[in-house]
């Protein structure tokens, strides 16, 4: 499934440890908000920000995720970052992309609120615009209001642009949209939690991906 197709693509990255229902959810979002042809789901191998998390195997997280994507035709898997040596930065990420896409093909970085407010803290982040569009996952109403003075601080140049319902700058080619979204309480830790005391995970992620986690053993 390490498969990139489309001219209007969604990039998910994340270390899916496991992956829930609230990656499916944020994906189905953008995919329907953004009118995308696909959403391509990109596990990091080692992320930068939780190098003092003990992580699942690569090969773990990509086969739950494998097993989440059946079901969903619209929607791909990455293993790129399995490819580079060192950290998974979105930077190198997003370049490396835009360097195998032809021009016409449009790039839009998923993330939500809580981690663009600390986008300052991510590796050459000015430049990510110039690679992608920037879909942030935002609670409305106050989220989405509050998303406005962000930009401002980070992305000093992008104005607002009612036509698009998104933020536009002049000198970069990307644009920040919002997409409103009910927040799913969902998280993989909590979800490693439970599984570690023998509490049940019904409901928070696929099926089949949780009889994998119990057939590996996983988070015991």
């Amino acid at each position: 499934m390490d498969l990139i197709k489309g001219k209007r693509i969604g990039l998910l990255g994340g270390t899916f440890d496991p992956v829930h229902f609230g990656h499916l959810a944020a994906a189905k979002a953008v995919h329907e908000t953004l009118k995308l042809d696909t959403v391509t789901f990109i596990p990091a191998y080692q992320p930068p920000h939780k190098h003092c998390i003990s992580l699942s195997t690569f090969s773990h997280r990509s086969a739950m995720l494998e097993i989440a994507l059946t079901s969903w035709p619209d929607f791909s898997i990455s293993y790129m970052e399995a490819r580079r040596n060192g950290p998974s930065y979105t930077c190198d990420t997003l370049a490396d992309l835009r360097k195998t896409l032809s021009a016409e093909v449009r790039l839009f970085f998923i993330t939500g609120i809580d981690a663009f407010q600390e986008i300052h803290t991510w590796k050459k982040y000015h430049t990510l615009l110039h690679y992608a569009d920037f879909a942030v996952i935002a609670r409305p109403p106050h989220e989405v209001k509050s998303l406005g003075s962000y930009i401002a601080i980070y992305f000093a140049d992008y104005l607002f642009n009612e036509a698009k319902n998104a933020w536009i700058s002049q000198s970069a080619g990307g644009e920040i949209h919002v997409v409103p979204m009910q927040p799913v309480a969902i998280s993989s830790t909590d979800i490693r939690r439970r599984i570690n005391r023998g509490e049940a995970v019904d409901g928070l992620l696929p099926d089949r991906v949780a009889a994998y986690i119990e057939g590996e053993r996983l988070y015991k």
